[in-house]
C-alpha cells in the first residue's frame, strides 16, 4: 500500500484536472485523457457521470487517503502500547526507519502527499471560479503548497523522526535529521521559485530564468548533499573505528562483542546474525560519544535494535530445526549455538542496563526455541547448559561494555543485589 498510495490519489486527482477547449465549444477535458469530459458525462450511475465519479473520488479519498495514514497511527500505538514495537511484528515496515517517539511519521508523510495532490487538482477544478474573482489558479496552487512544505519542515524539526545516525561535523546531532531538513529546504526553494514564476506565467524570459536557476538549485544540493554526506559517515566511521580498537584491546577471555569474536568462531555465525549484532553494538558505541536528551533518543531505540538481533536468531533456529533430520549434533553446532546463547544474553543485559527494565523481559535463545515450538533446537540448548557450555556472566560483561566507553549504569550487573536489576543471564 505504501507503493500504491500516491499513484492511487493522482489517479484519482485526474478526473478533477481539467481545463477548457475553446475549439471544442469552452468544454472541460481531462489533461491526463484530452478525449474525455470532465464530470459533464450523462446523468445517473453511469461510470462517467458526475454523481459516480464524486462516490469514487469520496470512498477513495476517505479510505486510502485518510483511512490509511489513520490506520497507521493506530496501529503504531497499539503496537507500542502492548510493548510489540519490534522488527518481529508485520508491520515493522512502517516505522523501522523512525524514533519510538513518532513511530508513526509516515502517516504524516503520506498526508503531506495527499495534500500537495489535493492542490494541485482542487485550484485547476475551480480555475473559472478563481478568475472571476480575479485570482490566478497557479498562484493558489504554489502559495498553499509552499505553506504544506514549510508546516513539513517544522514538523520535522520539531519532532526529530528519524532514528540516530551520529554526526561528526555536529556532534550530539542525528545525520539522518539533518538530511531530511536539507531536503526539506531544498524544496521550500523550489517552492518560491515557483511562486515567483506563476505571478509572471506568460513571461518566457522570467520563466526561463527561473528555471535556470531551479536546475542549479536542486544539482548544488544533490552534490553537496551526498559530498557532506559522505564526508560525515566516513568521519564517524573513523570515530567509531577508535573505539572499536579500544575494545579489542582490552578484550578478555568470555567478553566477546561483535568487535573481538575470534575469526574461528565469527565465520560459524550466520552473517545476518552478525549484521544485526554489529548493528546493535554501533548503537552501544555512538552512546560512548552521547549526553543529554540525545543519549536518551538511542536509548529508546536499543529495544528495536536487539529485536533485530532475536529475529535473526529466530530465522537461523528455524533453519537448524528444519534440517534436525539431515544433520548431527556435531561440535560446530555446539558451539554455533553456545555463542548464539551468549551474543542474545549480552545484548539482552545490555538493553536492561542502559533502559532499567528487568532481564527477565526480554527472552533468551531458549524461550525463542520454546516459543516457536523449536523441539530439537530447545533440547539443544538446554543440554548445552547441563553440560556446562560456557556463557559470558553479568560482569565480564560490564568490563566489555566498559571498554568500548560505556561506564554509566553499570555497577548494577557488577553488583546486582544493590539493584535487583539485570541479576543473571
Amino acid at each position: 500500500m505504501i507503493l500504491w498510495y500516491t499513484p492511487v490519489l493522482q489517479n484519482t486527482a485526474q478526473w478533477y484536472d481539467c481545463f477548457e477547449d475553446e475549439a471544442r465549444g469552452g468544454r472541460s477535458y481531462m489533461v491526463s485523457e484530452p478525449n474525455n469530459y470532465c464530470g459533464q458525462g450523462s446523468e445517473g450511475f453511469d461510470f462517467d457521470s458526475p454523481f459516480f465519479i464524486g462516490m469514487t473520488t469520496g470512498f477513495i479519498s476517505l479510505f486510502v487517503g485518510v483511512g490509511f495514514p489513520a490506520f497507521i497511527v493506530w496501529k503504531t500505538k497499539e503496537l507500542k502500547r502492548t510493548d510489540k514495537l519490534n522488527a518481529e511484528s508485520t508491520f515493522a515496515f512502517l516505522y523501522e526507519n523512525y524514533s519510538p517517539s513518532v513511530p508513526y511519521f509516515e502517516a504524516i508523510h503520506f498526508l503531506r502527499k495527499a495534500l500537495l495532490i489535493l492542490l494541485m487538482t482542487v485550484p485547476s477544478f475551480l480555475r473559472s471560479t478563481l478568475e472571476s474573482v480575479g485570482v490566478d489558479a497557479s498562484v493558489v496552487q504554489a502559495f498553499f503548497s509552499l505553506l504544506v512544505n514549510v508546516g513539513f519542515f517544522f514538523i520535522v524539526w520539531k519532532t526529530e523522526p528519524l532514528v540516530y545516525f551520529p554526526c561528526s561535523l555536529l556532534k550530539n546531532r542525528n545525520l539522518n535529521n539533518l538530511a531530511e531538513l536539507v531536503g526539506c529546504g531544498a524544496t521550500i526553494a523550489g517552492n518560491l521559485l515557483a511562486l515567483i514564476g506563476s505571478f509572471s506565467p506568460y513571461n518566457q524570459g522570467i520563466v526561463n530564468v527561473l528555471g535556470t536557476i531551479f536546475a542549479i538549485v536542486n544539482l548544488s544540493f544533490v552534490v553537496v548533499f551526498f559530498f557532506g554526506f559522505y564526508l560525515d559517515m566516513k568521519r564517524t566511521n573513523k570515530e567509531k573505528q577508535a573505539l572499536i580498537e579500544r575494545s579489542q584491546s582490552s578484550a578478555e577471555e568470555g567478553g566477546v562483542t561483535s568487535f573481538s569474536r575470534g575469526s574461528d568462531i565469527a565465520e560459524k555465525l550466520a552473517k545476518s546474525v552478525k549484521d544485526a549484532e554489529l548493528d546493535f553494538d554501533g548503537m552501544l558505541v555512538t552512546l560512548a560519544v552521547l549526553e543529554g536528551r540525545r543519549k536518551e533518543e538511542v536509548i529508546a531505540e536499543l529495544p528495536f535494535y536487539r529485536s533485530h538481533v532475536a529475529l535473526a536468531l529466530k530465522m537461523e533456529l528455524l533453519k537448524t530445526e528444519k534440517d534436525r533430520e539431515v544433520k548431527e549434533l556435531g561440535g560446530d553446532l555446539k558451539v554455533t549455538l553456545t555463542e548464539y546463547r551468549n551474543l542474545l544474553g549480552r545484548v539482552n543485559a545490555a538493553v536492561a542496563i542502559h533502559t532499567g527494565r528487568e532481564i527477565s523481559d526480554f527472552k533468551g535463545l531458549e524461550d525463542i526455541a520454546k516459543d516457536n515450538k523449536l523441539e530439537f533446537c530447545q533440547k539443544t540448548i538446554a543440554s548445552l547448559e547441563a553440560s556446562g557450555g560456557t556463557l559470558q556472566k553479568a560482569p565480564r560483561i560490564v568490563k566489555k561494555l566498559s571498554s568500548i566507553g560505556l561506564t554509566n549504569e553499570l555497577e548494577m550487573v557488577a553488583n546486582p543485589t544493590s539493584t535487583g536489576k539485570a541479576t543473571q543471564l
